[in-house]
């Protein structure tokens, strides 16, 4: 038993790892879709970067994802052209995860996650630059 033990919480510690992994990405790969989703709808470059930033955050707050540091850099500059051009809106996220809690050795003390999301603008929607 007391071979066993010390290899059954290294398992444990393993699944915890992965499954902490599994769940940041997730979350902030559909943060990212989310605020891209929303900046889309703005009417202005300004407009879009504030709604990204707070759709972010209220995303990462609502999925319970702690980030030590969490980076949004949206590109709403898309906003600016003229009714009937078109183009995207592309938000990237960045979070940076504690993993310190987890007993398991080898395993790094934070883990950063980045993902990045698009959206097309509506081409004949009212816009201010």
């Amino acid at each position: 038993m007391a071979l066993l033990a010390p290899l059954v919480l290294m398992m444990v510690g393993l699944f915890a790892f992965g499954y902490r992994l599994w769940a940041t990405r997730a979350a902030v790969e559909s943060t990212a879709g989310a605020a891209a989703r929303a900046a889309s709808l703005a009417s202005s470059p300004h407009s879009g970067e504030t709604v990204a930033r707070d759709v972010v955050l209220a995303n990462l707050a609502t999925l319970g994802i702690d980030c030590e540091s969490a980076q949004v850099s949206p590109d709403t500059s898309a906003l600016s052209r003229p009714a009937g051009q078109t183009g995207n809106v592309r938000v990237t996220v960045t979070c940076v995860v504690s993993m310190r809690d987890l007993v398991l050795p080898g395993a790094p003390g934070r883990i950063t996650v980045t993902r990045s999301a698009s959206e097309p603008i509506d081409t004949f929607r009212a816009r201010q630059p």
